[in-house]
């Protein structure tokens, strides 16, 4: 074996196994040379695959992951796709500004109590501006809840958002038609328009030490001082820390977990049976009487349709 293709052979040792016999022949070479391509050709459509998935955009120390250096042998191939590459990194962007009009500006639907707009476009704003239904937003805003206070809003896409009170939420767009917002405090649930020929996330959430994403379901994500947590109500979740690169962990509804580096999912418990929920409620504040859960250590109750 030639040091050239002992060199190509480690390189991507780390990726799979290549057992192969050499043949003095051009027949030998060709046909080593087509199977490779047909093996890197089937891990780049895996890697396309499950990219947005796996792919670890903070270091280990909290930096931005830096991709390894090649070869300099392979540096005038490189140059030579320069063109291609920029070419349709122009397509991309096209492509990314459409779809930045598709989702935002996003309009608030309904609103209850004081909830104010912080930042406008990723600016902020030098007093808070108070919402309301009809408002629009726009991709960089930054919304707050007050105490006893609520919005829900609807992007472009059809995705239904809710903040319950004291929260505050960033929205912003990871690319493509993907948005991602970034969950400072309090808590954000969404149900996510489902696009059945997506092959990666279409929908994001970030919190300081993890990423969530989905292609379209019903899940929430609460954030409180001490940690973070997801609960998915129907679809799928992927959740990984963003300060350990590993696989994502795959939540299915009914299922939730803690936001730590390394997430478990846990079952979630059934919700308590209503005694007696259809009697009248005369009172302004409405009160309901519930079946304990074994195991249950608080309830958190929503009341939607009024």
């Amino acid at each position: 074996m030639n040091h050239r293709l002992k060199h190509l052979v480690n390189q991507t040792k780390p990726r799979f196994v290549a057992v192969f016999s050499m043949r003095k022949n051009m027949s030998g070479v060709l046909g080593f040379a087509l199977s490779a391509a047909l093996m890197l050709a089937a891990l780049s459509i895996s890697t396309l695959v499950s990219a947005q998935e796996l792919v670890c955009d903070i270091g280990p120390q909290g930096s931005t992951a830096a991709p390894s250096s090649s070869p300099k042998k392979f540096q005038s191939s490189r140059q030579a796709s320069a063109h291609n590459k920029r070419s349709g990194s122009l397509k991309r962007s096209r492509i990314a500004t459409q779809a930045r009009q598709l989702l935002y500006p996003a309009t608030i639907a309904k609103l209850q109590g004081r909830v104010f707009l912080m930042a406008r476009s990723g600016v902020v704003m030098s007093e808070p501006v108070a919402l309301y239904e009809g408002s629009e937003l726009r991709s960089g805003d930054v919304l707050q809840t007050h105490a006893q206070s609520f919005v829900s809003f609807r992007l472009g896409d059809g995705s239904v958002t809710m903040l319950p009170s004291n929260s505050r939420v960033e929205l912003a767009q990871a690319s493509g038609t993907v948005a991602r917002y970034i969950l400072q405090s309090g808590e954000v649930q969404n149900r996510v328009t489902k696009k059945p020929r997506a092959r990666a996330n279409t929908f994001e959430i970030q919190t300081p030490g993890s990423m969530i994403g989905v292609r379209g379901t019903d899940f929430s994500v609460r954030l409180s001082p001490a940690q973070a947590f997801a609960e998915v109500n129907e679809g799928t979740v992927w959740v990984r820390s963003r300060h350990l690169c590993a696989a994502p962990l795959v939540l299915n509804a009914g299922f939730g977990a803690v936001l730590t580096d390394r997430p478990v999912a846990v079952s979630m418990l059934a919700a308590p049976q209503l005694i007696n929920p259809d009697h009248a409620q005369p009172n302004a504040d409405l009160s309901f009487k519930a079946q304990a859960v074994d195991g249950a250590v608080r309830y958190r109750a929503q009341v939607v349709g009024i």
